[in-house]
């Protein structure tokens, strides 16, 4: 199929990228390796026009760090994405240098590799800690042991959480990077009551770790029972109830 002369970008957005390809050269000429994140910071202005910039360029060398994989998601065209998101891979785990600089390049990936992993096993231990108090509180008022299993899941299991501030949903409240992805799952016979109520307290924690000031974290949860785990693990669907 030939594209019509309007389908293709003006001249002037050449010009932006050779202009911004100028830019980021001479910044790590100078300064060295960097993440893209750390591009930005110097460099402003768009920053998917950054990204593609550095894409297309073939004077940029781009480092990868970490590990990338595929998210079954509902909300999206096909039910798959990239984790981590395009550009949240270009600004946290890619590091931009030039020609001639590989050893410092690969020596910065080993850097931002070993805080990702840091930072990832503080917000595993978090979350660890946190749903084993709960468990532990709510073991005397509800049965928890044998019949609620916690499972830790998401970036953080595959050392990949990183800790950029961003705003939370709901509350608009920045929290400290990736959150903390926890299922819970419970037998298909749990009382209706005591899951509302187990939700209820999972809830309330997640909403104190939001507002902690020495905190800040975020908790994504879902709470489901058995038998929707197993139509899932079946693959012959991907519809969801509001516990997915």
């Amino acid at each position: 199929m030939c594209l019509s002369p309007s389908a293709y970008p003006p001249a002037c957005f050449y010009d932006k990228i050779l202009r911004m390809e100028k830019q980021i050269l001479k910044l790590l000429e100078r300064s060295g390796p960097m993440t893209g994140g750390e591009v930005w910071e110097h460099v402003g202005g768009n920053g998917l026009l950054l990204w593609r910039t550095c894409s297309l360029s073939s004077a940029i060398v781009m480092g990868p760090v970490g590990t990338r994989y595929l998210r079954l998601d509902r909300r999206v065209p096909g039910f798959g994405r990239l984790s981590p998101s395009i550009f949240r891979e270009f600004l946290t785990y890619r590091v931009l240098g030039c020609a001639g600089q590989e050893d410092a390049i690969r020596e910065k990936c080993e850097r931002v590799e070993r805080h990702i992993e840091e930072v990832s096993r503080v917000k595993l231990d978090l979350a660890y800690h946190t749903m084993t108090s709960l468990a532990s509180h709510l073991d005397s008022e509800l049965p928890i042991e044998k019949r609620v299993c916690f499972i830790i899941a998401g970036d953080i299991v595959y050392a990949m959480a990183h800790d950029v501030p961003r705003p939370e949903r709901s509350t608009g409240k920045m929290v400290k990077g990736s959150d903390m992805d926890i299922v819970i799952i419970v037998e298909d016979d749990f009382p209706e009551s005591l899951m509302n109520r187990l939700d209820d307290a999972i809830y309330r924690e997640k909403y104190r770790l939001l507002i902690t000031p020495h905190v800040r974290e975020e908790i994504d949860y879902v709470l489901k029972r058995m038998g929707k785990v197993r139509e899932q693990l079946a693959f012959d669907t991907f519809r969801h109830s509001k516990r997915d």
